[in-house]
């Protein structure tokens, strides 16, 4: 949870500014995204099947309400503008079958709950819990919590593998057996296998340094970045985090997809662990084999990611709206 709510907070900071010094920014930042989630909520009525409709809008609402919490946190009289905004989207009724749109359905209707009980608490208590929550997003935003990153890497250690969305590979054993596997499987289901598309992960990792770089396969549980894909993880100089860069051989099926630390949600396993369409509007950016008549797509590719992840934070960021998501293919 320390990386996770410290990427969401210094994702709000670099998209609007200082929330927590200008009250009244946080106010502007969260009328704007309500305004937004609205307007993509409308949008995407008549467009693709309920079940593909209703899922961008529970992801998008869990999305709006996160930032939202953060946002009343930083400017505590924003609260009765939040129960407002709640009761607004509890009025909009969320149907579907889908067993995945159910569980997010669940998940969304119990943090609204959760959102609910708390804007119903009396002023002194809600008074008393801004103020608190105030400090503590302050503190983890400037580092006070960081050492406690240790102790959440042992737990994740001590997962079973069964447990693990990403599957970390041996030195030895990368891109060459992973592709022999993918042909002795048949998951390339027709599509051409290019061997090049995973050379950029190699050179890219000789790039960041192989100290700095891990291997993954992604995992067949996951419903965006699956055992279809290599990640390659790629850790900051200071050891704190990672940037992850997602490629998969199968041409014309699969995009490439880059994760990195301080543009998104979440951590990247949390990111490429959900659908696609989800990852992207969590931060990841999704990125073609494209060439042109100076450049082969590989080495496109590979210029490109570096970019990405070397360029000003302002620039990383790409986050189609719920309308563009909509028509796009995953």
């Amino acid at each position: 949870m320390i990386g996770i709510e410290k990427h969401l907070i210094r994702a709000l900071e670099q998209a609007h500014g200082s929330i927590f010094e200008d009250p009244e920014l946080a106010k502007r930042v969260l009328e704007n995204r309500f305004d937004h989630l609205i307007s993509d909520d409308d949008d995407l009525s008549g467009l693709g099947d309920l079940d593909s409709v209703q899922a961008r809008r529970t992801s998008a609402r869990l999305e709006f309400l996160r930032r939202a919490t953060v946002l009343t946190i930083a400017r505590p009289n924003n609260d009765e503008r939040l129960w407002n905004m709640l009761v607004d989207l509890q009025s909009r009724t969320l149907t579907g079958t889908a067993p995945e749109l159910r569980r997010a359905g669940h998940r969304l209707a119990e943090f609204m709950a959760s959102t609910d009980r708390l804007l119903a608490t009396d002023d002194v208590a809600l008074t008393r819990f801004f103020h608190r929550s105030r400090a503590e997003l302050l503190a983890l935003r400037d580092g006070r919590y960081d050492f406690l990153i240790p102790f959440r890497d042992i737990a994740t250690s001590r997962q079973t593998p069964t447990e693990l969305a990403f599957e970390l590979l041996p030195p030895g054993e990368q891109t060459q057996k992973f592709l022999d596997d993918i042909r002795r499987s048949g998951r390339y289901l027709g599509y051409h296998v290019d061997e090049r598309r995973l050379d950029v992960l190699e050179r890219l990792q000789k790039y960041f340094t192989p100290a700095r770089c891990r291997m993954h396969k992604g995992s067949i549980t996951s419903s965006g970045v699956d055992n279809r894909y290599l990640v390659l993880a790629i850790k900051s100089a200071d050891g704190d985090s990672e940037d992850a860069v997602a490629i998969s051989p199968l041409a014309g099926l699969h995009a490439t997809y880059v994760v990195r630390r301080g543009c998104a949600d979440a951590d990247w396993p949390v990111i490429f662990a959900g659908p696609k369409p989800e990852a992207r509007r969590r931060g990841a950016r999704k990125l073609l084999f494209v060439g042109s008549s100076h450049v082969d797509p590989y080495n496109a590719m590979r210029d490109k990611v570096i970019h990405l992840l070397e360029c000003d934070q302002a620039e990383f960021p790409d986050r189609p709206s719920a309308l563009q998501n909509a028509r796009e293919r995953q």
